[in-house]
Parts: C-alpha cells; sequence; structure tokens
C-alpha cells in the first residue's frame, strides 16, 4: 500500500472502533465486499476445528479444550472456552463462545494446564506455519525415518554410484542419486536412489519409492559435488 491508503485505512478502522464501541455498529457484518468479518471468522473456527480434531484422533501431540485460563479463572469472565494444540513449532491456540464447544472433539481440561509464554496471534501463525511447511517431514512413520537415514548415510558415506539430473513434468530440476547400500533394501536390492530438488515441500513419493527430499537438503549439504 501507498502512503495515503495506509493513511485512510488507519483511518478508517479507527472511525469504525469508535462506532464499534458506541455498539452503533455490528463488527460481524462489516464487508471487503465478498466477505464479512463475521463469515471470516466463522470460517477460521471450522478449519481450526477441522485440525483440533484430526489432531485428536491420531493423538500424536496434546490437545485440549478448557474454560479455564492456567490462573483458574474463567475465559474473558466466562462464556468462552480455550483451544490449544501443541505442535512441535509451538503453541496454536484460539478462544471461542461456548455456543462452539461441542464441535471440538479433544479432551477437556479443568483448566489450562501450562504458564501464557506470552505468544502473541502472529507467534501462533507462524507456529502454525512452519507446522504446515513441514507437515509430512512431522508424519513420516518410524519406518519411513529409518529408511530416510539409511539413504542419506549412504550418500554422506560417499557410496554414490551415479547421479542424474532430471526435470519433473511440472518444470523442476531434480537429481536422482543412486546409491550402494550396505544392507538390502525392503525389496531385497543392494542399489537404491534417493531424489534432491528445489521444491517447495519434504514428501515420501511412495508410488515411485524413491525418498523426495524437497527443500529439506541441498546437493551442498549433502557433500554432493555437482
Amino acid at each position: 500500500m501507498n502512503e495515503n491508503q495506509i493513511a485512510n485505512t488507519k483511518a478508517l478502522n479507527n472511525y469504525i472502533k469508535e462506532l464499534y464501541d458506541l455498539w452503533l455498529i455490528d463488527g460481524n457484518e462489516i464487508s471487503d465486499t465478498i466477505h464479512t468479518f463475521g463469515e471470516l471468522y466463522d470460517y477460521r473456527m471450522m478449519y481450526n476445528a477441522l485440525f483440533v480434531n484430526e489432531i485428536a484422533e491420531n493423538g500424536k501431540y496434546e490437545v485440549y479444550k478448557t474454560k479455564k485460563h492456567n490462573d483458574g479463572k474463567e475465559c474473558f469472565g466466562g462464556g468462552w472456552f480455550l483451544v490449544s494444540v501443541r505442535l512441535p513449532t509451538g503453541v496454536v491456540d484460539n478462544h471461542y463462545e461456548n455456543k462452539y464447544w461441542d464441535l471440538f472433539h479433544c479432551p477437556e481440561v479443568e483448566k489450562e494446564p501450562y504458564p501464557y509464554d506470552w505468544h502473541t496471534p502472529a507467534d501462533a501463525l507462524e507456529h502454525g506455519k512452519n507446522f504446515a511447511r513441514n507437515y509430512a517431514n512431522n508424519h513420516l512413520t518410524v519406518i519411513e525415518k529409518d529408511v530416510l537415514e539409511v539413504r542419506l548415510e549412504a550418500i554422506k558415506k560417499k557410496r554414490v554410484i551415479s547421479i542424474e539430473k532430471t526435470e519433473a513434468m511440472w518444470g523442476n530440476i531434480s537429481l536422482m542419486v543412486h546409491i550402494e547400500l550396505e544392507e538390502p533394501n525392503e525389496d531385497g536390492d543392494m542399489v537404491d536412489f534417493v531424489t534432491i530438488g528445489d521444491f517447495d515441500e519434504f514428501k515420501i513419493d511412495k508410488d515411485f519409492k524413491g525418498m523426495l527430499m524437497y527443500k529439506k537438503y541441498t546437493p551442498e549439504e549433502l557433500g554432493l559435488d555437482i
């Protein structure tokens, strides 16, 4: 935005706040001409509920809901509850009115078990973003992690047979690194491969049976002389 846009937006927000504080407008009905704030908050809550319910079902991370903060007092004096997910990347939590309690199918606790660490909404957003960026890596099974470590170790020990440059159908350039294993892999082969490239995520391509390390590693980090 330019300076005029910034100034106008600030003035408008101040005016809206004045009207809102005087109970002269309904903030939920303010619109960007496409969605109202109320609609956007509903979308956010529903997406969060879906995320929380999935986390609660797989049981991998701590997740809970409570009507009391860590000091034992009711959230905002009552009528609200807190939903918190403690991810490897940090806490993601939100408050909702009690009427939405049944949307969140996760354990209920008497009060927030952890003292407030002063994280901001921006911090929580970043925690969620970082988790989403590394979602596949966070959800590798133990077997998949073991396979990955074996293949990386082979590269680090310079047991590289050949390096083949490939171009994916969507235009990304990657390198297929054929390696010699110390023990047979799951298919009984002594030769396997990993693929490294300049992609935006990290995952395992189960159909291709190759470990696709997008963004996670560069040839330099693996000691490859390309």
